[in-house]
């Protein structure tokens, strides 16, 4: 009897010892919780370890090839003059100028703080120089005008170029009218020197946008260097709202 309850009781322990087996086996959660935890540190290193994103924007893109084309065409001005007085050869600070309407606005030198804002041939119309009235009259001073319409004019951009430079054509030599295009622009430019027996020069740029939904047009008269620099500058900053 006694080695029967002795068996007995030795089944019996033999039998806890497999429950406490089992029981350690359920614990192992822990263990891959323990798990989970190293993996989500791996991960935040991971993490850590990637570079910075350094995505470029199509926007950014377009940006920078206007900004070589219009560097582009204004190299072209340079070598095309090739004899432009570097008495000044840039301006140190631009402000944004506008035309009376509100509709027109244009980065200028600050030196041309005078500034006409009227109607012009076709509509909005900006003039800008260190004497609006002198740059009109004579070439003896340097100065940018802006014009654009989103009117309806039935003309080429060639057509409108023709029309504002019809002094430049009788008083200019011309260097010969040539495309010009950028991401957001197509048109046309002229360049002339040697205006009314001066050493000043002028160039015109026509142009509008894709959609055609307005056009206009830029004229720098260059009197030195710094002057082809504003032309780039006005080509890189004019806004239309029409």
């Amino acid at each position: 009897m006694t080695r029967t309850f002795l068996r007995l009781l030795a089944l019996l322990m033999a039998v806890g010892l497999i429950a406490v087996a089992c029981g350690g086996d359920d614990g192992g959660g822990g263990d891959e919780g323990g798990d989970d935890e190293s993996t989500t540190t791996t991960t935040e290193a991971e993490e850590e370890d990637e570079p910075e994103d350094t995505t470029t924007t199509t926007t950014e893109v377009e940006e920078d090839d206007r900004d070589d084309a219009i560097g582009d065409f204004g190299d072209t001005v340079e070598d095309d003059l090739g004899d432009i007085p570097t008495d000044t050869t840039t301006y140190g600070e631009y402000v944004t100028v506008s035309d009376d309407s509100g509709l027109l606005s244009v980065e200028v030198p600050v030196e041309w703080n005078d500034v006409n804002g009227g109607e012009g041939l076709f509509g909005p119309d900006i003039i800008a120089s260190t004497n609006v009235q002198e740059w009109i009259q004579t070439y003896n001073v340097s100065g940018l005008e802006f014009q654009a319409t989103g009117l309806e004019t039935n003309q080429s951009t060639d057509e409108i170029l023709s029309a504002v430079s019809q002094g430049q054509a009788s008083q200019c030599t011309s260097l010969g009218r040539q495309p010009y295009s950028d991401p957001l622009y197509t048109g046309v430019s002229e360049v002339f020197e040697d205006c009314a027996g001066t050493e000043t020069d002028f160039a015109w740029v026509a142009f509008e946008p894709a959609d055609q939904s307005y056009h206009g047009v830029i004229g720098v008269q260059i009197t030195q260097q710094a002057d082809v620099e504003a032309l780039e500058r006005a080509l890189a900053t004019f806004i239309v709202n029409v």
